[in-house]
């Protein structure tokens, strides 16, 4: 399954925050991805979407839908992109 596609399970509730979780710390794709994703919210106060995601807590309840706002946004950009 590739990045894109697991976001979206992630989004839709088919990948739970666990899942997502590991998906971040090992597929190397989904790390590479979210790394050149730097036009993120700056409250995030981190550099890129993937740093921004493993320092919040996915599993509590504020950061899963954190997680969820911005990746939802990444999809939304990315999905304009290919129009």
């Amino acid at each position: 399954m590739n990045s894109i596609d697991i976001i979206k399970n992630y989004l839709e509730g088919s990948l739970s925050p666990q899942g997502f979780q590991k998906e971040l710390y090992y597929n190397k794709d989904m790390e590479d991805l979210l790394s050149k994703e730097t036009q993120i919210p700056p409250y995030t106060n981190s550099q890129n979407a993937f740093l921004y995601l493993i320092e919040i807590d996915i599993l509590l309840p504020s950061g899963e839908f954190d997680s969820k706002d911005l990746l939802s946004k990444l999809l939304t950009k990315k999905i304009l992109a290919f129009r």
